[in-house]
């Protein structure tokens, strides 16, 4: 039985990796949200260098969206990435006039990674995980942060904005580490 069990267990595995894609997002106006939207689980989408625009992007199943080799992509959004499944993004700059990225409630914890990255623009808040009242229960697993520069645009003040923003941490993140920022 044990051996049916592992068996079982390795095909399933075998079969989610094969699944995945690599998806190639050239620079433009919407091409990541329209990658993300067409995404399935596990894809790597890899930015070409050059300008992209964005506005809300919302990846609801888990996907990666990291710079090709040697790369060096600058997103310019309107809005932001909204996250409600793994979400990793690496390598890549985003200029945004809002949240750069927020993490939603959703059905199942979740891991987010930002690695790599220059934040810059946002007049508030770069990274917030976001709960609505009677949230009880954390819905991401970790929040990972690690190489990133936050380019604040305001002098330091009570209102000035905030690289992360976890108000409510024990509420929403069961881990948050943040490293080489």
């Amino acid at each position: 039985m044990k051996r049916l069990v592992l068996s079982l267990s390795c095909a399933l595995l075998c079969a989610a990796a094969v699944s995945a894609a690599t998806i190639n997002v050239s620079p433009g106006s919407g091409t990541i949200n329209t990658a993300v939207k067409n995404a399935s689980a596990g894809d790597v989408l890899v930015l070409a260098d050059g300008n992209y625009t964005e506005s809300s992007v919302k990846p609801t199943v888990a996907v990666t969206i990291k710079a090709a080799n040697g790369a060096h992509p600058v997103i310019a959004m309107s809005s932001r990435f909204e996250v409600k499944a793994d979400f990793t993004i690496e390598g890549v700059t985003i200029q945004s006039t809002g949240e750069a990225i927020r993490m939603v409630n959703a059905s199942t914890p979740y891991n987010v990674t930002v690695r790599g990255c220059e934040l810059s623009g946002c007049p508030n808040k770069f990274i917030r995980a976001y709960t609505s009242d009677g949230v009880t229960t954390p819905y991401i697993n970790k929040l990972t942060v690690d190489n990133c520069i936050f380019r604040m645009e305001r002098p330091a003040a009570e209102n000035a904005p905030r690289a992360i923003e976890a108000s409510y941490a024990h509420v929403q993140l069961k881990s948050l580490e943040v490293k080489n920022c």
